[in-house]
């Protein structure tokens, strides 16, 4: 069954967002490809050409974009499957706590989610099934970052606004239980994010948790997911 879904962050003419706007499209879904930039935006779906992907204005650390772009959206559809908040930012590596990238970062990777969330909830629940990804991060889970060895003290900002997305997420899932909202770590994709040093094609990810987690249609509610499908703790 073809459903509605929202990618924000896929502007890229690579990189997840991108990915997931791509191969949804590709197994009949009608896709909306959230985008900061509208012309860049519009590249990205002549790129893709598929008809039944569409480019959407929304800046989501901007609650005035958000909420013209769900304006937008009710003029083409009555309801949401589906919202992947793939939208997120990094900073700098073994840039310490400086507040005003800290600042930076939670708005879009916390209060970013939480904006889109809030504005496309009641679209979410006029479907029959709702579903909310939101893309985490390893670095965001507490039972590595507690690791003083691990890659997380490295980017502070980053990982901080992952654990609290993570947290979100679950608080969420609880508060809305007529909605199914996990998040999955895509894995070590090289993208702008990382200015492309993952081991990973950003393309293999998505592939993976299109087939194994969202196609699939297998999973339960406030969870975290690998790219793989497979549970892990938060």
């Amino acid at each position: 069954m073809s459903k509605v879904i929202l990618v924000t962050g896929g502007q890229a003419n690579q990189g997840l967002g991108y990915e997931f706007v791509k191969q949804l499209a590709e197994h009949g879904h009608t896709v909306y490809l959230g985008a900061r930039d509208i012309d860049k935006g519009n590249d990205a779906v002549s790129k893709i050409g598929l008809d039944n992907v569409h480019a959407l204005k929304i800046e989501v650390t901007n609650g005035d974009s958000v909420n013209e772009s769900v304006q937008s959206f009710k003029t083409k559809e009555s309801h949401l499957d589906m919202l992947i908040n793939n939208a997120g930012i990094a900073g700098r590596k073994n840039n310490g706590c400086d507040v005003g990238e800290m600042q930076d970062i939670f708005n879009t990777n916390v209060f970013g989610v939480a904006r889109v969330t809030n504005a496309y909830l009641d679209l979410l629940k006029k479907s029959e099934k709702p579903t909310i990804w939101n893309i985490g991060s390893m670095i965001g889970a507490i039972g590595l970052i507690t690791n003083v060895n691990a890659p997380a003290r490295e980017w502070l900002p980053y990982s901080a606004s992952k654990t609290a997305m993570h947290v979100y997420t679950i608080m969420l899932s609880q508060q809305h239980p007529d909605i199914k909202i996990n998040v999955v770590n895509p894995g070590y994709c090289g993208t702008n994010l990382n200015e492309f040093a993952g081991t990973m094609k950003p393309c293999e990810s998505v592939k993976s948790i299109v087939d194994e987690l969202i196609l699939s249609d297998n999973t339960e509610t406030g969870k975290f997911y690998t790219f793989t499908g497979e549970e892990i703790s938060w």
